[in-house]
C-alpha cells in the first residue's frame, strides 16, 4: 500500500479552506482511498480496477460491480473505532498549526471529549511529519 496518512496542510491556510475540502467523512474516504490506490482500487472480490462509490454506514467504498467493500481506514491510525475520519484529518491540521495544542483545545475544536483528544493527539504526533 502506497500513499500519504493525512493531506498536506501547508495547502490551507485557515480552517474554513480546511474544512471545505475535508469537513466530512466522503472527502477524507474519497482522498485517502486515492492517495493510497492512485492508480484505482482493485476489487478483492471480482479482482478488477473497478469505480467505487462511498458507503456511509461504513465509512467504506463500494465496488460498482460486485457491491464488495473496500475500508481504506483499515490499518491506519483511524481505524479505532467511534472516531469519525474527518475528525482525525481535523486534528492534523490543528496541530500542524499549533504543535502545543492541548488535549482540551482538541477536544473543544473537534467535538470530542478529553480522552479522546489525548488518544487521538498522541496518535498525531506520532505520525505527523513537517516534510511531506
Amino acid at each position: 500500500m502506497a500513499g500519504k496518512l493525512y493531506p498536506d496542510m501547508g495547502n490551507y491556510s485557515n480552517e474554513d479552506d480546511f474544512k471545505k475540502r475535508f469537513g466530512d467523512n466522503h472527502a477524507c474516504i474519497v482522498w485517502l482511498a486515492t492517495e493510497t490506490y492512485p492508480n484505482g482500487i482493485r476489487c478483492n472480490k471480482c479482482n478488477r480496477i473497478t469505480s467505487h462509490h462511498y458507503y456511509p454506514n461504513y465509512q467504506s467504498l463500494q465496488c460498482d460491480k460486485c457491491g464488495d467493500h473496500y475500508q481504506p481506514i483499515t490499518k491506519t491510525i483511524y481505524q479505532k473505532k467511534g472516531i469519525a475520519i474527518y475528525k482525525w484529518f481535523l486534528s492534523f491540521f490543528y496541530y500542524s498549526k499549533n504543535q502545543s495544542i492541548n488535549p482540551l483545545e482538541l477536544a473543544n475544536k473537534i467535538g470530542t471529549d478529553m480522552r479522546t483528544a489525548s488518544y487521538m493527539l498522541a496518535k498525531v504526533r506520532k505520525n505527523y511529519t513537517r516534510d511531506q
